[in-house]
């Protein structure tokens, strides 16, 4: 990230070069003889041919950046208003058997109220998400190869493309795994104590739920190579859960093996060397 600022800072520079280069004079000798001038507009034909490229290369990249922010502020939103849908949803179904029948029937119908506007601003900013990125090139490419792949749903991907800054932040798939809490870690004191691998609590948890319904989507719900790990793992006597999280691992792994080959995943991928 550092380096493409810097060099957007070099291109800003140059066009403000442009600028000044008419009414500059250079002056030059040639092995001690007589010093002849320039002046700076012998230059500007060969610097039209670089000035709307580099001008166009800083347009692109401000547009992308205030796109990816504007879904980045619009997730993040989205999430809050998701939590209190949730939220009043369990309280609606939750509190049914317990609370005074005329109670629960003025409480359900404020509470539905709430969900019923709550459901419409979701739509609506899910909308503007889907808006801003068909409107980016690299952003509806992204989206399009990300689900492609079994397990991984609009949220997901949208997620996924925000927590990595568009691939840009993360480019291993290990390390993302250990951000969004699937790579287990040993613990471990001295030469006695020692645990099972577990994930780490530290992780972020909104895409590790993701993540977790992907998995799930991916690995009971839908026919398919996951469907057929899982099912292995479990006959073999594995722990439902261990097996869901390599499963979640799994298609972090694909997601950003689509990335980088910039190619929909295959379900029926035969490696030719094999």
């Amino acid at each position: 990230m550092t380096t493409e600022l810097t060099r957007i800072g070099k291109i800003t520079e140059s066009i403000g070069f442009y600028n000044h280069l008419h009414s500059r004079t250079f002056t030059y000798s040639i092995n001690g003889a007589e010093e002849f001038e320039l002046t700076g507009k012998c230059f500007i034909p060969l610097y039209n041919l670089l000035y709307l490229p580099l001008y166009l290369l800083y347009y692109r990249f401000e547009v992308f950046e205030q796109a990816i922010g504007s879904v980045r502020e619009l997730v993040s939103e989205q999430e809050l208003y998701i939590v209190d849908k949730n939220k009043y949803q369990a309280q609606l179904t939750g509190e049914k058997g317990f609370m005074n029948p005329q109670d629960y029937r003025e409480k359900s119908a404020r509470l539905n109220i709430l969900l019923k506007d709550l459901k419409a601003v979701i739509k609506q900013i899910e909308r503007k998400i889907q808006k801003i990125i068909e409107g980016d090139e690299t952003l509806s490419r992204q989206f399009k190869l990300l689900c492609s792949i079994d397990g991984v749903g609009e949220r997901t991907a949208v997620k996924v493309i925000v927590e990595t800054n568009a691939f840009r932040d993360f480019t291993d798939a290990r390390k993302f795994c250990c951000h969004a809490g699937v790579a287990p870690f040993s613990y471990t004191s001295g030469s006695s104590i020692r645990s099972r691998n577990r994930v780490s609590h530290r992780a972020d948890k909104s895409i590790k739920s993701l993540l977790h319904m992907g998995a799930l989507t991916a690995a009971t719900r839908t026919k398919g190579e996951l469907h057929e790990y899982y099912l292995k793992k479990v006959s073999e006597g594995k722990n439902k859960m261990l097996v869901l999280n390599a499963v979640r691992a799994k298609l972090v792994h694909r997601m950003f093996a689509v990335i980088r080959n910039n190619k929909f995943y295959e379900k029926n991928y035969q490696n030719v060397l094999a």
